[in-house]
């Protein structure tokens, strides 16, 4: 049985008013386009469905928050026991809300929102004639701290991937540097050599040094495969500053000495 909760207190269009509060508990269809003369934030509370609109179809789930606009056209498809909640609203507010959370038309859907299916359920309970009008309200307001706080989330996220591929970035185009220290590595980007080691053996699996040491030992490879036999030039050239630890470490890499792997090159370039 579907629930609907209606504010009639006057309006007050320069502000937030919010019209109704829903739940559609009956999975169903509604494949004909339509329009409402409000906004409506939709909260998927089960099941699979799609949102059609004339900027394109939008997949949604349990747990997704999808929006429709006042006068827009749209239809809602069900593909698995579709149900949802909708608030109904309008206001010069609302407008200041789309803008603020970048809101819109080809932008209506905002996913993994389950979190506020319990706090509606219970907000819709509690509601009656006497504080439908900011029960709703709350209910609207809540769901927008949401969305907040997952675009600040995707934010920090987006600048905390952009710091680590810098930190890569840094890595392949320095690793030959004789001075190399993870220190240095850490004053470059303001980091303590914990959180940098941390964070970088948490995104790529290696600890920076052995990063480091990878790269150099690669790069030993290509210059011996080159015909570059001087090892102690090529022990410099990778960011060795010893040519017998740089030996020893190349031994352990790759199973045989430098000189080995010369011999080796040099005979397979003849084959």
């Amino acid at each position: 049985m579907n629930i609907c909760k209606f504010n009639t207190s006057t309006p007050a269009p320069d502000t937030l008013y919010t019209l109704n509060f829903v739940y559609e508990t009956e999975d169903r269809n509604m494949l004909q386009f339509r329009s409402d003369t409000a906004h409506r934030i939709h909260l998927v509370t089960d099941g699979i469905g799609k949102l059609h609109t004339i900027y394109g179809d939008f997949e949604v789930k349990a747990g997704d928050i999808f929006f429709t606009f006042a006068a827009a056209q749209y239809s809602i498809e069900s593909a698995s026991d579709l149900k949802y909640m909708y608030i109904s609203f309008l206001g010069i507010r609302a407008n200041m809300l789309f803008e603020q959370f970048k809101i819109t038309q080809k932008n209506c859907v905002v996913s993994d929102c389950g979190e506020l299916i319990e706090v509606w359920e219970c907000f819709l309970k509690k509601s009656d004639t006497g504080n439908i009008d900011l029960i709703s309200e709350s209910g609207l307001l809540y769901a927008f701290s949401i969305i907040e706080r997952k675009n600040s989330d995707a934010d920090i996220s987006a600048k905390y991937k952009e710091k680590i591929l810098l930190i890569k970035k840094y890595l392949d185009e320095n690793y030959c540097d004789i001075d190399f220290t993870i220190e240095k590595l850490a004053n470059e980007f303001s980091y303590s050599k914990k959180y940098i080691s941390e964070i970088f053996k948490k995104e790529f699996g290696l600890p920076v040094q052995q990063y480091v040491t990878l790269l150099r030992i690669q790069n030993a490879c290509s210059l011996m495969e080159k015909r570059i036999s001087c090892i102690s030039d090529i022990s410099k050239l990778c960011g060795f500053s010893d040519p017998l630890y740089f030996s020893k470490v190349f031994k352990k890499k790759m199973g045989v000495s430098p000189k080995e792997y010369i011999k080796e090159s040099a005979k397979s370039s003849l084959e």
